[in-house]
């Protein structure tokens, strides 16, 4: 299973290896449409249209893999994952559950882009609550640590290396492929380096804690987020999402007392 935050995210991240995959569950947190006026710019009459046109490019890039791919749409608005973090958490849970994956992929929380880490943590949390059922690994994306944008690299966590695979010139041109189905995100897609994907198993975060001292990637262009609105929305996700935990579990409880006292009211 891939969690990602946009539509191309995960073929940026990990294309190539996810051309090794026999079966494939896609998980996207936003429908990938930026505010009206980019849509406009990119000649779409209204965001519809430019989310419609997003799917589009999506099932393209995957019609390039062997693999059987089920692509599941939770469907928020791009640029505000991080509004609805425990709603995309719950969702989650049953997607996971639902799907059984060998292993979990998602992003990095590295301040990046706010629906990155908002997915990142949705992640998390929906991970946590079930016991860890899967390995968690992450991929490299972007970030800005050092003062200095940086692509496809990780800001270093203690003790936990990356694994960054070197692709062979036929993964790289397969890549390439799968990107050019992007077309609406051709400029944002050519700064990406084509060289390498790299993994890691995804540390424990704090995602109340800045990730790196200094301003955050979506904080120096200028994004419609800063690291304290994130902090706020971080910290009502955790009461929201155990709030609905407690409550769900309570009514499991509820539904096993009553199945039981309906079995000792049956004559047998």
């Amino acid at each position: 299973m891939v969690v990602a935050a946009h539509p191309d995210d995960e073929t940026l991240g990990a294309g190539a290896s996810l051309a090794e995959a026999a079966r494939i569950t896609l998980v996207h947190v936003t429908d990938g449409a930026e505010l009206l006026l980019i849509a406009r710019l990119k000649g779409f009459s209204n965001r519809a249209r430019y989310a419609e046109a997003r799917r589009g490019e999506l099932e393209r890039a995957f019609s390039l893999l062997p693999a059987e791919t089920e692509f599941i749409p939770l469907g928020f608005r791009d640029q505000q994952a991080a509004s609805h973090i425990a709603e995309a958490a719950k969702a989650l849970c049953t997607a996971i559950g639902e799907a059984n994956p060998d292993i979990i992929l998602t992003h990095a929380f590295e301040g990046g882009h706010p629906d990155h880490d908002a997915t990142a943590m949705a992640v998390h949390l929906a991970w946590r609550s079930l016991g860890t059922p899967a390995p968690l690994y992450e991929m490299a994306l972007y970030h800005r640590s050092g003062g200095k944008n940086r692509f496809g690299t990780f800001i270093p966590q203690p003790d936990i290396d990356p694994v960054c695979i070197r692709l062979s010139s036929e993964a790289k041109a397969h890549k390439a492929a799968m990107l050019a189905a992007f077309a609406s995100q051709r400029g944002t897609l050519a700064k990406f380096p084509l060289d390498g994907e790299c993994f890691r198993p995804a540390p424990h975060y704090d995602f109340t804690a800045p990730p790196h001292p200094g301003p955050l990637y979506y904080e120096a262009h200028l994004l419609p987020m800063t690291w304290r609105l994130w902090q706020g929305l971080a910290r009502r996700a955790v009461r929201e999402f155990e709030d609905g935990t407690r409550h769900s579990h309570a009514s499991d409880g509820l539904l096993r007392l009553a199945s039981r006292l309906k079995n000792l009211a049956t004559p047998h």
